[in-house]
């Protein structure tokens, strides 16, 4: 169904939509006249004044939770929960007013400029009762800004305490963090900062190079007393490396430098040596306890501890530096530069992934900083947050009022537009209703259900327009529609070779005859020969039609007062004619006694097949089928019925009634007209526009 579909139910049911509104409406103002209670209006203004945190004042901007925009106040005026505190401090000063009505009392005029607010109080009874809801209402509100705010501190409090924690946490694994790196990637005895170890290790290495270079001149002196044939008690002064295998460094290193022990006078190599293999010694028992043999810190260490080892079992010098050989002391000079060398060697690996560690130990130091950083931040904020809570004051203040209540306007009168336009949506509502709960046929839909067979046919109730196609242009959209029924009952003639059509209803005023009458003469203009029979003959209608007399007719043919025979001559007299040349109509004639007996005599049969063979066609009008039997007598005798059907007239019942009289006499019903519609059919609707612009 389209717009203008439901547009036509509204006109068809206007009557009942019509008296429903008035009904709707009428009882509200009745209600609203009798049963309304004065009303009583009072107000007072408050001002809400900007918080410290609103101001920028105290916090930053990540505590914008404890800010509450001025139209959110407002907003929690007019709230449920103001409404309870206001009803529970009412209630104890004896005064019973539900949350709900109290919440739908409440209005307000904000002014965010000044940032006040006029609240109102409209209500029903005592004038002293408006008064002393808005006092409470404001004091509800003051309450309930103070009870708000503290909630949101509290809530800020608690989410900075559990960031405290989370920040404690995280600045913990940081020191841990960085304690592990420093155990796992340098050497921590003394010393954390890798820029301190390494000039520590650079220290070592000048030193260490020293004594590679003494070896070096000690070697080329030997080499020469050897060559010189010299005896060992005559070899020159070695220098601060003598023959007993002492290093004399002629420096006592930095005592900065406990990490790595210097070689003194009174500390022979062998014992350097060994002092660094125990220590290396234990720390890789310690590295072995956390990491397997395959772990580069674990490998670093033995590789440390066989070169301190090699030192350890080399050839231990002569006693005496007059009596050493000069090949031993040669030898001995060697081993001590090829330990050395390994030293240097070993020191400078070690510091070339110093700059890694460096890059590494800063990003430990800089994320244990930041959660320091952040830890402290925390805690001013909460310290201040703290001093806050406990000097908390409500930011609500009455400025002015209650005023003195005064009477308004009842609502009733001022919500009467709302009140039509529910009148209005009930009736529409209403409308439809009825025409959803009407058990009457409606549409062609309808016809296949309930009868069997399909509309042929839709005639619209033509309101304020002839519906008699002698009356109407040859064009007009009426004369369209039973054109269209002509053509429809000319097919069927030649489809199934017949002649005689019957036009019948269920019960009077639906408009059958009326039909009947515009389908003849429709066929009559397209030059077919027709002759139109009114066989009700209770209620005879063509000949008042017509204008012609009813003393002969079709009672006088099936009495036996005119004989007829099958060729139809004699009934030229009784077949009227009229301004169609191709049209003639036979009249009921006088109305007999007994209607049926004549139906059913044995002249109705062959007046039948006489008037077949006078003319093409043949349209019978009969009495409707409930009530009495005259059209399923006649149904059963002709070729064809058309039922028609005046929308909304026709229960489901009596249509049940119809299609079982018609099956009783094996009638060959090809369809249904549906007539008076108010749902006009697409192509009299486009057609009807057509003709009113044309004409």
């Amino acid at each position: 169904m389209e717009l203008k579909d439901y547009l036509r139910i509204i006109e068809r049911r206007w009557l009942a939509v019509i008296a429903i509104f008035l009904l709707v409406l009428g009882t509200y103002l009745l209600m609203a006249h009798t049963m309304q209670t004065p009303r009583y209006a009072s107000s007072a203004e408050i001002v809400i004044k900007q918080s410290p945190y609103e101001l920028g004042v105290l916090l930053s901007d990540e505590f914008a939770t404890l800010i509450t925009p001025f139209p959110a106040r407002v907003s929690q005026i007019r709230g449920i929960e103001v409404s309870r505190r206001a009803s529970k401090i009412l209630e104890e000063k004896g005064i019973s007013i539900g949350p709900e009505h109290l919440q739908s009392a409440i209005s307000t005029r904000p002014d965010a400029e000044q940032r006040t607010v006029v609240i109102s109080i409209e209500y029903g009874g005592d004038p002293t009762l408006v008064v002393k809801i808005v006092d409470a209402v404001v004091q509800a509100y003051a309450e309930f800004d103070l009870a708000r705010a503290a909630a949101s501190k509290e809530k800020v409090k608690g989410a900075l305490e559990h960031r405290q924690k989370q920040v404690e946490g995280i600045e913990k694994a940081a020191r841990e963090a960085r304690l592990s790196f420093v155990r796992s990637s340098l050497d921590a005895r003394s010393h954390w900062d890798p820029e301190e170890q390494a000039r520590l290790k650079l220290d070592q290495l000048s030193q260490l190079d020293r004594y590679r270079l003494q070896l070096e001149l000690n070697a080329a002196t030997l080499e020469e007393a050897r060559k010189a044939g010299v005896a060992p008690g005559e070899i020159p002064e070695l220098g601060p490396l003598q023959a007993d295998g002492s290093f004399l460094t002629g420096e006592t290193p930095s005592a900065s430098a406990a990490p790595y022990p210097s070689i003194t006078e009174s500390q022979p190599i062998t014992g350097y040596a060994r002092q660094e293999y125990d220590r290396i010694a234990a720390e890789l028992a310690s590295a072995r306890l956390r990491y397997t043999d395959d772990h580069p810190k674990v490998k670093d260490l033995l590789a440390q501890q066989t070169l301190w080892k090699g030192l350890i079992e080399a050839p231990a010098p002569i006693k005496g530096p007059p009596q050493a050989p000069i090949d031993l002391q040669i030898r001995l000079n060697q081993e001590r530069k090829r330990v050395v060398d390994s030293l240097i060697d070993r020191i400078w690996n070690s510091l070339r992934g110093f700059v890694e560690n460096k890059e590494e130990f800063d990003a430990r130091e800089a994320e244990l900083a930041s959660a320091r950083e952040e830890l402290r931040d925390i805690r001013r904020k909460l310290n201040e947050l703290i001093l806050r809570i406990s000097g908390e004051q409500s930011a609500v203040e009455k400025t002015s009022g209650p005023d003195l209540a005064h009477e308004v306007a009842s609502r009733g009168v001022l919500t009467l537009p709302f009140a039509v336009l529910v009148a209005i949506v009930l009736a529409v509502s209403g409308g439809y209703t009825l025409e959803y709960l009407s058990d009457t046929l409606r549409s062609a839909q309808d016809s296949k259900v309930y009868l069997n067979v399909p509309a042929i046919a839709t005639i619209p109730f033509f309101r304020g327009e002839p519906i008699n196609l002698f009356e109407v242009a040859l064009k007009s959209p009426v004369a369209e529609l039973f054109n269209k029924l002509a053509t429809f009952l000319e097919s069927v003639a030649v489809e199934q070779h017949a002649k005689t059509f019957l036009f019948t209803s269920s019960k009077p005023e639906e408009g059958k005859s009326t039909i009947s009458l515009n389908a003849a003469i429709a066929i009559a203009r397209g030059g077919e020969r027709v002759v139109l029979v009114d066989s009700d003959l209770r209620k005879p209608q063509y000949h008042m039609f017509f204008n012609l007399d009813n003393a002969g007719g079709l009672s006088t043919l099936l009495s036996g007062e005119a004989p007829f025979d099958e060729t139809g001559e004699n009934l030229a007299p009784f077949l009227k004619p009229t301004s169609i040349e191709t049209l003639r109509v036979l009249p009921a004639g006088p109305t007999p006694a007994n209607p049926v007996g004549q139906l059913k005599s044995d002249r109705l049969p062959l007046l039948i097949e006489a008037l077949k063979h006078y003319a093409d066609i043949v349209i019978f009008d009969s009495p409707p089928l409930i009530g009495v039997i005259d059209a399923a007598v006649i149904s059963a005798l002709v070729d064809v019925t058309v039922v028609v059907i005046a929308e909304g007239q026709v229960t489901r019942r009596e249509a049940a009634q119809v299609k079982h009289t018609l099956a009783q006499v094996d009638a060959n019903v090809v369809g249904t007209v549906i007539n008076k519609a108010h749902m006009q059919p697409e192509e009299y609707y486009y057609y009807y526009q057509y003709y009113r612009t044309r004409r």
